[in-house]
């Protein structure tokens, strides 16, 4: 692990993002709205029946809020702190969310698979 990420994993252990707080996504709406407008023929949204993994999901909240949204679509966080992905983990236990699973791994070694 280079001394950068280093340092960015300390810092994200120390002081997960965004914590266990109800973080607001100024951008989900848009972001949904997006996802919507480029949905195939006979789907509502993009995201419908579809696997998703974001790199670097931290407590994983947009993750959350999207695998509430698409119930029939399957979620994956990627994350390096285990702070995070703990939160990550209980919140989407608290939710009962079965689409939805957590990773630790550094996103910059991993092995994609096709």
């Amino acid at each position: 692990m280079s001394d950068i990420t280093q340092r960015v994993f300390e810092m994200y252990q120390e002081y997960p993002f965004p914590g266990n707080v109800e973080y607001k996504m100024d951008y989900s709406m848009a972001m949904l709205y997006f996802l919507s407008k480029e949905a195939p023929k006979g789907k509502k949204s993009i995201l419908e029946n579809a696997n998703i993994m974001e790199a670097g999901c931290g407590t994983g909240n947009t993750l959350l809020k999207l695998a509430e949204k698409f119930p029939h679509s399957s979620f994956t966080g990627v994350d390096m702190t285990t702070n995070s992905l703990q939160i990550a983990k209980q919140n989407a236990s608290a939710k009962k969310l079965s689409n939805i699973t957590f990773i630790q791994e550094n996103i910059l070694q991993m092995k994609l698979q096709k």
